[in-house]
């Protein structure tokens, strides 16, 4: 009946009372059971992914700048016998200058470039990569935060149907009881007994439990609305 709720494992009686109540559809079941789960697994591969990503950009772009100012380093200490090395090769034989400039140079180039390619990987990967992670992170906590609102709001829902379901129940009782009576009196009493003022109390709360009954029926369906609107709303 309505007025007692059979528990399934580990629920509760609000929820067990509106599920009997507005029973949830098997796809509903599925999204909530599956579908919301495995969304969830891809939303943290998928931030999972961006921070792998992110670390490997961010030591590629280390090491790239050490080496690159590591050789510059190397080059601008370049000496020999106490005399920087290029200087030296001015005074050299044309050939071994040439040479010995043309390596130097080289190696000051490939320290430039290991630079500027550290600097190109955090401009242009590392950065945007911890924005996008960024993004998802926050796109992901305001959906778990959104969703977690939705879920209270439905439970909120539940809970105030399942009231409206025990208002009804017991107004349904109390209508019963009172047409009980009035047919019990109705047996009993003479036509006299009919005309007398307990008959029209009994009446009157006859009537006044007949619109409690249709206040709290009233009520339940309201009630039901705003359940079917929120779950709506949560599995969207």
């Amino acid at each position: 009946g309505e007025a007692g709720v059979a528990l399934a494992p580990g629920g509760s009686p609000t929820a067990a009372a509106a599920e009997m109540l507005l029973p949830i559809s098997p796809e509903k079941e599925r999204l909530a059971s599956v579908v919301l789960p495995e969304a969830e697994r891809e939303a943290q591969a998928q931030l999972s992914t961006c921070r792998a990503l992110g670390q490997v950009a961010g030591s590629v772009a280390e090491v790239l700048s050490s080496a690159g100012a590591g050789v510059q380093r190397e080059v601008a200490a370049a000496s020999a016998g106490g005399v920087d090395l290029e200087a030296k090769l001015q005074a050299d034989d044309e050939s071994v200058c040439k040479a010995g400039c043309t390596l130097l140079a080289a190696c000051r180039g490939l320290g430039e470039a290991l630079v500027g390619m550290a600097s190109v990987l955090t401009g242009s990967v590392l950065t945007p990569l911890e924005e996008m992670q960024r993004t998802l992170e926050k796109r992901h906590e305001k959906g778990k935060a959104d969703l977690a609102q939705l879920e209270q709001y439905a439970q909120l829902c539940e809970a105030a149907l399942a009231e409206s379901a025990q208002r009804k129940a017991k107004a349904t009782g109390e209508l019963q009881e009172k047409v009980k009576e009035r047919d019990s009196g109705k047996k009993k009493g003479s036509l006299l007994r009919l005309l007398k003022p307990t008959f029209s109390k009994s009446e009157n709360k006859l009537q006044h439990a007949a619109q409690a009954q249709t206040a709290a029926i009233e009520e339940m369906a309201e009630r039901m609305d705003q359940v079917a609107e929120a779950r709506a709303n949560r599995d969207q």
